[in-house]
């Protein structure tokens, strides 16, 4: 018999309140996790909720795009379902597309993630089904809408780095950050590009039970990540877990918040994810964050906060928490639509991301 097992049914929170500076230190338990010294926080600390209708940015392409980034003033459309992959547009206007699907040297199969290169000459794409990391010169696509590879990683021929990464970012000319999904214990590497040696940085805040095999914790503590535009810090945000977690790009980490819930709520098919010895969700399953982005002031926190088996989708959000770099709630948006993946442009103060059905690239005006 399937049954569903709740990890939160033992879960513990003690709280402490500074009065001297209205912080509270929490620790939270239960079966899964421990997390020491975290700020709670909830949902009314971000006052009334601003409520946002989006605007098209351009619907003069056909595509099927998913995520979007913004670079100065290039917006950047990944779309695996088209041959070239990446729509690109500038100012608004459409200049077409680029990166011919395949595995020659000036094309890619599966794009997923896209960052600027440390001196922002140029963009990194890391393909995410030949697990290789490209380079392609800015000017070349600039001037010519060329697909032009001028330096890359492949991280198969890497022993020593992770199995599987997401969210490269350069935070220097030689060294390099990215997450793990297949660790959760390790909240995210610094990996040098020469000797391709990772150094794998925890939080001492959390502390994981080894209740499950590592498989299952490693999706139930999975966390998307962002970094700072100055390169100064990064910030992750749980996708079962509802934390939020900002460390230096150093590793060191500067705070733990927990919220808007003060407990946990893990639940899931147990037997079948022991059986399968992988995380097997049900009605009951509910999802913390869905991504998250930043500028140098704020960290932006997609939430969701529905279970699998409600009426809408639990994979989107419309609920943005905004926070400043010290954790603090600072407002919060709610979207006129449901978004998975968003860019925020910090000089346009503007929040893009694509329609969905309608495969349209919208914005939402932030200025205040």
């Amino acid at each position: 018999m399937i049954t569903s097992c709740f990890f939160s049914r033992f879960s513990t929170a003690i709280c402490y309140l500074f009065l001297a500076s209205t912080a509270c230190s929490c620790t939270f338990t239960s079966d899964l996790i421990e997390i020491k010294q975290a700020k709670l926080f909830q949902d009314s600390d971000f006052g009334e909720a601003i409520h946002l209708q989006h605007e098209v940015y351009n619907d003069d392409f056909i595509g099927n795009p998913f995520l979007v980034k913004s670079i100065g003033t290039t917006l950047y459309a990944i779309d695996n379902m088209n041959d070239p992959l990446i729509h690109v547009f500038d100012q608004g206007r459409y200049k077409g597309q680029i990166i011919k699907k395949g595995q020659g040297p000036n094309e890619a199969v599966s794009p997923f993630e896209l960052s600027p290169s440390f001196d922002g000459e140029s963009i990194w794409i890391y393909d995410n089904s030949t697990q290789r990391w490209l380079e392609f010169s800015g000017k070349a696509i600039a001037k010519e809408m060329k697909s032009v590879v001028t330096d890359k990683i492949e991280f198969t021929k890497n022993n020593n780095t992770p199995f599987a990464l997401a969210t490269p970012f350069w935070i220097t000319s030689s060294q390099f950050i990215c997450t793990n999904p297949w660790n959760h214990e390790d909240r995210f590497y610094i990996i040098d590009r020469t000797t391709m040696e990772k150094k794998g940085v925890q939080n001492p805040h959390i502390t994981f039970t080894d209740q499950l095999p590592a498989s299952i914790l490693s999706i139930i503590f999975d966390a998307k990540m962002t970094m700072k535009p100055d390169r100064s810090k990064v910030a992750l945000a749980g996708n079962y877990l509802d934390a939020i977690e900002i460390f230096n790009v150093n590793g060191e980490i500067l705070n733990t918040i927990k919220g808007p819930e003060d407990g946990f709520n893990f639940a899931f098919d147990e037997a079948k994810s022991l059986e399968m010895n992988i995380l097997s969700t049900n009605a009951d399953t509910k999802k913390a964050y869905v991504n998250i982005c930043s500028t140098n002031q704020y960290i932006y926190a997609l939430y969701s906060g529905k279970r699998k088996g409600g009426e809408s989708n639990y994979n989107l959000g419309n609920c943005v928490y905004v926070f400043d770099w010290n954790g603090k709630p600072v407002k919060k948006y709610l979207l006129d639509q449901d978004l998975i993946y968003f860019d925020i442009n910090e000089k346009e103060q503007r929040l893009y991301a694509v329609s969905k059905p309608d495969n349209y690239i919208m914005y939402y005006d932030l200025k205040e």
